[in-house]
């Protein structure tokens, strides 16, 4: 978990690190940028800050010392290591218990870019995106290639996927919140996988 006033440089260094060590497809990375509101429900140490959680998956610890380079780059605020299993990943993503209502957006992208990086995390900052609590971004490709699965859509040449989540929480517009999922367009569109 990094600060948001470190996460351009933690996530420059998690795309370089994690591209770079990915041809076996020994790992999973989930990069997220978590915007959290003021909200007294939740606890004081993540309320009303941004912050840049970074989570990697792996066979054994050995397949994780790419991480090493993203510490160097971006000191963590909470770093934690270790074995788990099935259920303690579910936990440790302290999903809600009832189910909410809420609009999302993706879309794949051929590259992660320096350009990308900046216009995602100013995009971030704007005032009037406060409602989308995170935006995502999955290192595709490896494991996941093999084998090739059916589907609706391809994800063939895409490197990775950026996904972004506005609560409806009671009181919130879904108009505002469809507007400011909208707005990230403008971040993705000269990096999206065509196809």
């Amino acid at each position: 978990m990094v600060p948001g006033d470190r996460a351009a440089a933690a996530l420059r260094a998690v795309r370089d690190a994690a591209e770079a060590h990915d041809a076996g497809g020994a790992h999973g990375v989930l990069v997220t940028s978590m915007r959290m509101p003021d909200a007294p429900q939740l606890p004081e140490a993540v309320r009303g800050r941004t912050l840049l959680s970074i989570e990697a998956l792996a066979a054994d610890e050995a397949a994780l010392a790419w991480l090493d380079g993203v510490r160097a780059a971006a000191e963590p605020e909470r770093d934690e290591v270790g074995p788990t299993t099935q259920l303690a990943h579910a936990l440790a993503a302290t999903e809600p218990t009832e189910p909410s209502p809420s609009l999302g957006a993706s879309v794949a992208l051929a590259r992660l870019d320096d350009a990308t990086i900046d216009a995602l995390l100013a995009w971030r900052d704007l005032p009037e995106q406060a409602g989308i609590v995170g935006v995502s971004l999955r290192l595709l490709g490896g494991a996941l290639d093999a084998p090739p699965r059916p589907a609706f859509g391809s994800l063939a040449g895409a490197r990775w996927l950026a996904m972004g989540l506005a609560p409806l929480l009671p009181g919130a517009s879904r108009e505002a919140a469809a507007a400011s999922l909208g707005g990230s367009r403008p971040c993705w569109r000269p990096r999206r996988r065509r196809g």
